[in-house]
């Protein structure tokens, strides 16, 4: 594909209003040509999207190693060009639609060589056809992480144990590719690592 103009724009705030506690805010509008493939199966540009939303996010971190991260982003796309003359009035195509994000990480690294750390995800619902008729219903998962480090014949090393999607819910998501398809079930990742 050719290469295409892409412009994007932003501006945002951060205010401390304590040495353990940051805000922060940020809005943006951002620019690009959009490619995909059409009713025919042939891959090229289909027309232009502009993104505009608001993001932000507010960090505590305790005496005793315990550090809170919670962050929102509220977006909504619109797209334009040829697709949306094919199709009909739309503004959004797969992930490219309004919605909102948010997310919450705590971690706590104070117990010696011990650390944990949970992380909780929750999408809206998300319109994934070109006449905003069909949504997928919201979805919410929560991950936990615990990582010991010690040291194996003088190297520093660490232990990390993921369980991902600790609920087991159910449900659909959106790839970068823009493709629909069915989360993780419950999962687990053991991860060890050592310095050489």
């Amino acid at each position: 594909m050719p290469a295409t103009p892409t412009w994007q724009v932003d501006g945002g705030l951060r205010v401390v209003p304590r040495n353990d506690l940051q805000l922060m805010l940020g809005v943006f509008k951002v620019h690009k040509a959009y490619f995909s493939l059409d009713a025919a199966g042939r891959y090229g540009q289909l027309g232009d999207i502009s993104s505009r939303g608001v993001e932000g996010s507010a960090t505590l971190s305790a005496l005793d190693g315990l550090k809170v991260v919670a962050g929102l982003v509220l977006l909504r796309p619109e797209w334009s060009g040829r697709l949306r003359r094919q199709a009909g009035p739309a503004r959004c195509r797969w992930d490219r639609c309004r919605g909102r994000s948010m997310s919450t990480s705590t971690t706590r690294g104070s117990l010696g060589s011990l650390g944990r750390r949970s992380q909780w995800t929750s999408l809206s619902s998300r319109v994934v056809t070109n006449n905003d008729q069909i949504e997928l219903p919201p979805l919410s998962m929560l991950n936990v992480s615990v990582r010991y480090r010690l040291r194996l014949f003088n190297r520093p090393c660490s232990a990390r144990l993921d369980v991902a999607n600790v609920t087991d819910e159910t449900g659909l998501t959106i790839s970068s590719l823009y493709a629909v398809f069915p989360v993780l079930r419950r999962n687990y990742t053991l991860t060890l690592a050592t310095d050489i």
